[in-house]
């Protein structure tokens, strides 16, 4: 973007004071009123994926019952197809571990814990747990 330089020159002052940017002046010429700078409006801060949704089916089952457990996540500044998951339990077995889709079976009673993490091809990682009741 070209800006006349007292344009440009209050445009850096106000990205310089939110701390969104930084400004270059470029060296064309003799310093007046009418100086064109370009501004570089500063570098894309990565944004982390999140969570839209979790399906579990059925949320409360018997040991060695299977629930199936899906979620949906967005990355609001990249494809959605590149986020990477990762799935833990604080008890059971999970069949698939790097998939927004599993299946779960719990291996004694109680509220057991999954967490899903999700991450972007830049590194920002989002959990997300979910419960699951294993009862008799």
């Amino acid at each position: 973007m070209i800006l006349p330089a007292s344009s440009a020159l209050a445009l850096a002052s106000a990205l310089a004071i939110c701390g969104c940017s930084s400004a270059e002046q470029t060296d064309s010429g003799p310093s007046d009123a009418d100086q064109l700078v370009g501004v570089n409006v500063g570098s894309k801060e990565n944004v982390c994926p999140h969570f839209e949704s979790a399906f579990v089916l059925p949320q409360t089952l018997a040991p060695k019952e299977i629930s199936t457990i899906d979620v949906r996540a967005t990355d609001p500044d990249g494809k959605d197809s590149a986020l990477q998951y990762s799935w833990s339990a604080t008890s059971g077995s999970l069949m698939v571990l790097d998939q927004p889709t599993t299946k779960y079976q719990c291996d004694k009673t109680g509220q057991q814990v999954l967490t899903v993490i999700t991450s972007d091809p830049q590194g920002c990682r989002r959990a997300l747990n979910i419960e699951i009741s294993c009862v008799d």
